[in-house]
């Protein structure tokens, strides 16, 4: 397919041709020092609509170039994404496995739930900016995933201290809180996962 910025070198090369064919055409017999003239004139002006054209090129290579790193940047920083959301995700469902069976959730939430993790999730979902991500629809999830990890590590913090016997209650609201994290971070995972450039 033809590429239209290519078109104004097109038009001026069929120009140029033209013209030369023309000049030909009307000094076949004149004095060969005024085809060459004409050649030297023709030739300058190709040379000139050269150089302009090779810059133009340069210049798209350039751009091409700027493009695909800024994509290969954005597709490691939404791969770091999906992976601390897939984390989280997995913590928010062993949390939900074990929370109707009160033992297991006490052994669990004292001797195995890694709350460095979620922390670190945390922290790492909090250092992308927000202003450089140009699609609404990624922005809005990925502050809804900070937000949620942010309540998943309120929530496991008070099933610890309940676990610990410290006065806090179980309760069904806890249980529907981590479901809809649970949900969320499945829409934002389908999001993100559609959203990396290949």
């Amino acid at each position: 397919m033809f590429d239209r910025d290519y078109l104004p070198f097109a038009v001026a090369c069929l120009a140029l041709v033209l013209s030369f064919l023309l000049m030909i055409a009307f000094h076949a017999g004149s004095d060969s020092s005024d085809v060459a003239a004409w050649v030297q004139a023709i030739g300058s002006i190709v040379a000139i609509i050269g150089a302009i054209y090779a810059i133009h090129v340069q210049h798209r290579l350039e751009a091409k170039r700027a493009r695909d790193a800024a994509n290969d940047e954005w597709n490691i920083a939404l791969k770091v994404i999906i992976e601390l959301s897939e984390q989280t995700h997995k913590l928010v469902s062993d949390v939900l496995f074990v929370f109707d069976d009160v033992r297991m959730r006490e052994l669990f939430l004292r001797t195995a739930f890694d709350r460095t993790t979620l922390q670190c999730n945390f922290e790492a979902l909090e250092t992308f900016d927000i202003h450089t991500i140009t699609d609404a629809r990624l922005r809005v999830q990925l502050l809804r995933t900070r937000r949620d990890v942010k309540l998943m590590l309120h929530i496991v913090d008070q099933l610890s201290e309940a676990a610990r016997g410290r006065g806090l209650v179980y309760s069904e609201g806890t249980k529907s809180d981590l479901l809809s994290i649970q949900r969320r971070l499945s829409w934002a995972l389908d999001v993100f996962n559609s959203a990396v450039r290949h």
